[in-house]
């Protein structure tokens, strides 16, 4: 599928055009080079491994593939491995018969004979114990499990979408995480960026969560103050996508005024700092989108290799009025060619 045909724009938001999971949001390079290959991903059965911080919407990516694929009237599982108990997860995954272990008291099917026909999203696999990772590399590689208190093998035709928000390479190396495993999950990889690294996508998120809010709570649609938008943009996001939603969930349940202002902000962002050594927020608003439209051309040359043409595509401008703002902003686009 090409490009153009990935997305659609919609009162000026660009939107997924997968058309059973709308809700993917962004126009910067970094979320539409993810967004491209999804239909291709989706249209596989492919093991794919989603790696991305805290709140990048690793889940998200997941149901759009599972919701867009030959599975997408069989069940998706969401497993979150951490929240587990060790004990717990091997019943969880593979089901037990009757008096397996005390409170047993009968037989009971595991998710991955529940997800027979369709898709486990197994999130922050990388905190699986290396027990359950033997037993999961087993049924990566052969289709089967054994459920507790039997020594009955099952079958189970499920595809497997695994997330991380650490490195796993890391954790191999240190004798965390099983090697082999990691290669059978690492068929197809997808980077999720931060938010901070497509900082494009604010404006959109922005509104998108300001439209979902006052919907849900019933309140008449209203702005941002130019103030409490210049933090926004500004401000980092440790807790990526989910931070940025909670943020405008607060801000809306709080305000009652015409637009949401700088008072209906946490205090984390009305006090954030660009870097230590600012001494306070962005004096205009006008600075605030300068330094958004810097960062924007920074990661699209990124993005191209330092190639000018190519950014200017990708940005949908033309290639004179890109440069002109190469030029405006002092930017150096052989910076950012690979040696």
């Amino acid at each position: 599928m090409e490009p153009n045909n990935v997305n659609h724009k919609l009162n000026g938001r660009c939107f997924s055009k997968l058309t059973n999971f709308p809700d993917l949001i962004g126009e910067s390079p970094q979320f539409l080079s993810l967004l491209k290959n999804l239909p291709l991903i989706a249209a596989t059965n492919a093991i794919i491994l989603i790696e991305g911080e805290s709140g990048t919407g690793k889940e998200l990516i997941a149901k759009a593939i599972h919701y867009n694929s030959s599975r997408s009237d069989k069940a998706l599982i969401c497993i979150n491995c951490g929240a587990i108990p060790e004990s717990l997860i091997e019943s969880e995954f593979f089901g037990y018969q009757r008096g397996a272990f005390t409170g047993a008291i009968k037989n009971a099917k595991g998710k991955f004979e529940a997800a027979d026909g369709g898709t486990i999203f197994l999130d922050e696999v990388g905190e699986l114990a290396p027990p359950t990772q033997v037993k999961l590399l087993r049924v990566l590689q052969w289709g089967e499990f054994t459920p507790l208190g039997t020594n009955e093998n099952r079958k189970s035709d499920v595809r497997i979408i695994a997330a991380t928000n650490c490195n796993l390479k890391v954790l191999v190396e240190k004798g965390i995480f099983r090697a082999d495993l990691y290669y059978r999950l690492n068929v197809v990889s997808l980077q999720l960026p931060p938010l901070r690294e497509r900082r494009a996508d604010l404006p959109l998120l922005m509104r998108f969560f300001l439209d979902k809010f006052y919907r849900e709570y019933g309140r008449h649609p209203i702005g941002i103050s130019p103030s409490a938008e210049q933090l926004l943009l500004q401000y980092n996001y440790p807790g990526n996508i989910r931070e940025l939603e909670n943020i405008i969930q607060r801000a809306v349940l709080l305000s009652n005024d015409a637009e949401l202002g700088v008072q209906h902000l946490p205090e984390e962002v009305q006090n954030f700092r660009e870097n230590d050594n600012s001494s306070g927020p962005l004096s205009t608003f006008s600075e605030a989108r300068r330094l958004f439209e810097l960062r924007y051309l920074e990661g699209i040359l990124s993005s191209s290799n330092g190639v000018i043409r190519e950014a200017a595509r990708l940005a949908g401008m033309d290639y004179k009025n890109f440069y002109m703002k190469l030029k405006c902003h002092n930017i150096n686009p052989n910076a950012f060619k690979s040696l």
